[in-house]
């Protein structure tokens, strides 16, 4: 699964305008035309380009890492409030550099 490939085909009609008096052109993306065999049809200033990407899956898929630390009910009681929290959120962030979330979860008794 790690080399899979996502890919997608489209023609992409583009028109070439003249702008003003003068003799130049301005190109213009007109519209996407995906679901076509054929050339699609297209005015008399305008191109089809026929456009197909292929990209690896990866690109779209992002880690999740989860990390569980459990305290046996026996051990001192430590309070953590949530500023402290945000603080080891920030610091990790940093140091990964990707987001991170901390939630506490109280043990059912």
């Amino acid at each position: 699964m790690e080399n899979e490939k996502l890919g997608v085909t489209f023609y992409l009609i583009l028109s070439g305008k003249k702008c003003g008096n003068w003799n130049w052109r301005k190109l213009k993306a007109e519209r996407i035309v995906q679901k076509t065999i054929d050339i699609p049809t297209t005015k008399q200033d305008e191109i089809a380009i026929k456009l197909s990407i292929d990209l690896p899956e990866a690109l779209f898929q992002r880690p999740e890492l989860s990390v569980k630390i459990q305290v046996d009910s026996d051990a001192p009681r430590i309070d953590i409030d949530a500023e402290t929290m945000d603080d080891m959120a920030e610091n990790i962030q940093k140091m990964l550099g990707i987001p991170v979330h901390i939630t506490c979860e109280v043990p059912e008794t």
